[in-house]
């Protein structure tokens, strides 16, 4: 997943701590040599130590240093994530970050027919386009790397409280599609009702793609998880993308 992300002019890396009487983590040695024989720029950092959450923000930034500074931190979330202290690691380093819940049962499914459902949340009643669209900058461009390499099918989807502001929002996600040149295989679903019990209701795909709300953690991960299925990827920006420029 993260090579079809950052395919083919982005650079990865790979970032694993461990306990210093823990073995060597093989599988890292292994990726490493995966994005290489793709010809990915890849930098691997092994921090041997129990302050996992403290290390990774001290290698951010050294990394920031080098010349292909890293402006995206996908992590999982486990039982040891802390999703509360990740995030202010990427708001004070300044860069986005990605949490994932995958179901390894379905996102490599359908190999010539893959597909990727975009979430955007009700913005009612300010739908404006602007060249800094918080998550939804992110998201896109997410979603447009994953759609180019996959060759996969896009959904964009809003779930809207209010049925009055259901033209708005089309009209707005509408013009969204032409100024981010979303072109393909694009198909948009806007309607009226509870996003938790629309999100089962939506055609499955590969990987389900969510802008990051204010108050996220993995209870809320877990509960729209449970509601999709399928694998989902939780976004938030820095606020230096733009899928528009």
């Amino acid at each position: 997943i993260v090579f079809n992300i950052v395919n083919s002019q982005g650079s990865v890396y790979l970032l694993t701590t461990r306990k210093k009487e823990n073995k060597k983590n093989d599988d890292i040695d292994k990726m490493k040599k995966f994005f290489q024989r793709k010809k990915i720029f890849t930098y691997l950092a092994e921090v041997s130590s129990s302050h996992s959450v403290m290390d990774i923000e001290n290698n951010i930034a050294i990394m920031q240093n080098l010349i292909f500074k890293p402006n995206l931190l996908f992590t999982e979330i486990n039982q040891k994530t802390e999703v509360a202290k990740m995030i202010d690691i990427s708001k004070r380093k300044k860069v986005s970050i990605i949490f994932t819940l995958i179901n390894f049962k379905t996102i490599y499914l359908n190999e010539k027919d893959r597909s990727i459902n975009l979430w955007i949340s009700d913005q009612s009643p300010s739908w404006q386009l602007s060249f800094t669209m918080a998550n939804i900058d992110i998201t896109i461009l997410v979603a447009y790397q994953l759609m180019k390499n996959w060759k996969a099918k896009l959904r964009i989807i809003s779930i809207i409280r209010n049925e009055k502001n259901i033209f708005i929002a089309k009209e707005y996600l509408n013009n969204l599609i032409e100024v981010c040149r979303l072109y393909g295989n694009v198909e948009l679903i806007v309607k009226q009702g509870n996003f938790y019990q629309e999100l089962s209701k939506i055609d499955s795909a590969n990987i389900n793609l969510f802008g990051m709300p204010k108050s996220f953690d993995k209870k809320l991960a877990t509960k729209i998880k449970s509601k999709v299925k399928d694998s989902c990827f939780f976004v938030k920006g820095s606020g230096n993308e733009s899928a528009i420029v």
